[in-house]
């Protein structure tokens, strides 16, 4: 009961305030009360969560007041190139070129987008069904090959390993700008709590006072090592001889540690990112898809997207997609008669670029304001209501569904079966089940190889701990979505594998600049917080010549990313850039770190000063060593990457556009 109090409240503020915002057009304090009374929670807090989100105005006292500047959200965060772009979808006009190119786009633009029949049958939820099967059904072993066998519900998830591998193999990275290996976070969230698990069972069968249990220092970590010579699987105590309060209290534990949750991160704010849109617009299903992967494979039951209130049609469109399929099974009780449940819930987010960073996403959907969290830990350990969560954003969830939907799980692979006994730990010496009369002896099929005997004795089946297996399974390799902006004659999103040099996708794909009489001065490459690279004079070949890779574009002082690549004809204006770029960190900070909230302004102030003084070289000196030292502390002293990462466009312009901004 207290999992569904969660799921129907979340984000239930942000409703309510949008709700208000639509009717009145602002948000008055008759409203604010009735909103804490229904959510219990004071009017302070509903105030100050007004207040803070830019997309509502507050009345207080006959006044409204309204949260944003408007020319900074249009300037920076929305800008005319990025609607531009995102409105060519897959750059249409240089079909010939992109045809080539589309992987987890490939449906954007041919399928109807609320049509279940449309994208079952190009392959959709393809992917979910062959997740399922590894899940659901065992691996058996014939004739010396593995394949999976037909759907037995077994009520366990012996194969998650294999889902993990698969992603892992796959090199899957987010595609949410950190670029952090999905494999690993997945695999982090479903390993988290079994070492606090593990501790509540010895506890409970020791007899230890349960309310003593969170006190007691946790000996076990996640990856099940022992600590303090406590072995907590080699405690052996009859079940029978627990009272059924034990045991109740037992079960109660195991379902608090196990709540898991699934977050999708639609909070797109990025200059020059529209991939998310996209999805949201055009294949909504497959964003579905991918959570419901993510779901089956951690046994999680609730999930949530959070998306820029912005994206009107895709909320619509998904919103309509959801209900879709719940009336098909794919949502909701008993997914597909597998026995698995999930439900999905869209929130509206409330303006602020900073929501975009997930702990203030987390906080957002608690019905906060949305401000960081202090980390660690992280949100993979103690994410949503301090539950381990899987949070990707949209297009990582669409990648996921991608790369199985591509599986052929038709399996016919070599190699050793490993039968581990119930109760014997899988990481003991392999050596231990090489005896092929053992094999034979233990594994005893009734008549059809998915049928095993013994089944109450051998509730396990591996193949070598190292899963060789999976290098005769083709996983896909899928390439990156670039999306390309500015003045270039052919904007759009481009799915391209990283090696591609910045010239190839400037030239080659967006057809050089816009107006032929021009040249490019300047390239942005990950959106807002990414580093500006001249591409004139002696600087052309030294960036041109870049490899679109995470480690290229670090090692020249950048990074990659979202995959925004927004690109500046000569006539920009670099000083004017630099003045937007600075009112973007002031308007977007949530305030909670003293480094981004005071640094931010502080950096305005002190060019200010230089660029209305007359005053000598030392002069400006003096002040620029002083924004050097600001930029340094908030690179390492804030609590987030909008704090820390203004320092990569502020460095950038002063290293390769000082004349420049300093004429």
């Amino acid at each position: 009961m207290e999992k569904i109090k969660k799921y129907k409240t979340a984000g239930l503020l942000l409703d309510r305030l949008h709700m208000v915002q639509n009717a009145h057009g602002f948000i008055d304090e008759q409203s604010i009360e009735f909103i804490a009374d229904e959510l219990n929670m004071s009017k302070a807090e509903i105030y100050g969560a007004a207040t803070y989100y830019k997309d509502f105005i507050v009345q207080r006292n006959g006044i409204k007041n309204n949260n944003i500047n408007n020319n900074i959200k249009n300037n920076v965060d929305l800008s005319e190139n990025n609607h531009k772009a995102s409105d060519n979808k897959l750059s249409v006009a240089n079909e010939d070129v992109f045809s080539k190119t589309k992987f987890v786009f490939k449906r954007v633009g041919k399928v109807n987008p609320l049509s279940l029949d449309d994208y079952k049958n190009q392959h959709g939820f393809k992917g979910l069904e062959n997740a399922l099967s590894l899940l659901i059904n065992p691996i058996i072993f014939s004739g010396g090959k593995f394949s999976v066998g037909p759907a037995v519900n077994t009520g366990s998830d012996k194969n998650t390993k294999i889902i993990i591998d698969i992603l892992k193999k796959s090199g899957l990275k987010g595609r949410g700008g950190a670029g952090f290996p999905v494999g690993i976070k997945w695999e982090t969230v479903l390993n988290a709590n079994i070492g606090r698990m593990k501790e509540a069972e010895y506890n409970i069968k020791c007899n230890i006072n349960l309310n003593n249990i969170d006190k007691i220092d946790n000996k076990v970590n996640n990856n099940r090592k022992v600590h303090n010579d406590i072995n907590y699987n080699s405690v052996n105590i009859n079940d029978n001889l627990l009272n059924e309060k034990e045991k109740q209290e037992m079960r109660n534990r195991e379902a608090e540690y196990s709540e898991k949750y699934i977050v999708c991160n639609g909070d797109e704010g990025d200059k020059g990112a529209f991939a998310d849109r996209l999805i949201l617009e055009y294949d909504p299903f497959m964003l579905i898809e991918g959570m419901l992967i993510a779901a089956v494979t951690i046994c999680a039951e609730y999930g949530f997207i959070y998306i820029r209130s912005d994206y009107k049609n895709g909320i619509e469109k998904l919103q309509n997609a959801i209900d879709l399929c719940y009336k098909s099974n794919y949502l909701g009780k008993n997914i597909l008669n597998t026995g698995r449940s999930f439900d999905l819930k869209i929130i509206a987010g409330g303006g602020n670029y900073v929501c975009g960073e997930e702990t203030a996403l987390l906080e957002s959907i608690e019905n906060r304001r949305g401000a960081v969290r202090v980390r660690p830990p992280v949100p993979a350990v103690s994410g949503l209501y301090g539950k381990p969560t899987i949070l990707n954003n949209v297009t990582t969830f669409a990648s996921v569904a991608y790369i199985f939907g591509e599986l052929n799980i038709n399996l016919d692979l070599s190699g050793d079966l490993i039968c581990i006994e119930d109760g014997e730990d899988e990481d003991e010496d392999e050596n231990k089940y090489k005896d092929k009369d053992k094999d034979d002896k233990d594994i005893k099929f009734n008549g059809k190889p998915d049928l095993i005997e013994d089944k109450d004795k051998y509730i396990k089946f591996y193949d070598k701990p190292d899963l060789k297996y999976l290098d005769k399974l083709n996983v896909p390799k899928i390439p990156f979505p670039f999306q390309l902006s500015g003045d270039v004659k052919f904007p759009g999103l481009y799915e391209l594998d990283n090696d591609i040099s910045l010239e190839e996708l400037l030239y080659d794909f967006g057809g050089g600049p816009l107006q032929d009489n021009m040249q490019f001065k300047a390239v942005q490459i990950g959106g807002p917080l990414g580093a500006f690279f001249p591409l004139y004079g002696g600087y052309t070949g030294e960036f041109l010549n870049i490899k679109l890779t995470y480690e290229d574009v670090a090692r020249k002082a950048g990074m990659l990313g979202h995959g925004g690549v927004a690109v500046y004809a000569e006539d920009a204006d670099i000083k004017d850039i630099l003045n937007k770029t600075l009112d973007f960190c002031i308007e977007e900070s949530c305030g909670k770190c003293a480094p981004c909230r005071i640094g931010s302004v502080r950096l305005k102030e002190l060019f200010e000063r230089i660029f209305k003084s007359n005053r000598d070289d030392n002069f400006k000196n003096d002040n620029l060593n002083v924004i050097y030292e600001i930029l340094e502390t908030m690179k390492y002293l804030s609590l987030c990457g909008l704090g820390s990462g203004i320092t990569l466009p502020i460095e950038s312009l002063l290293k390769y556009f000082g004349d420049e901004i300093f004429i």
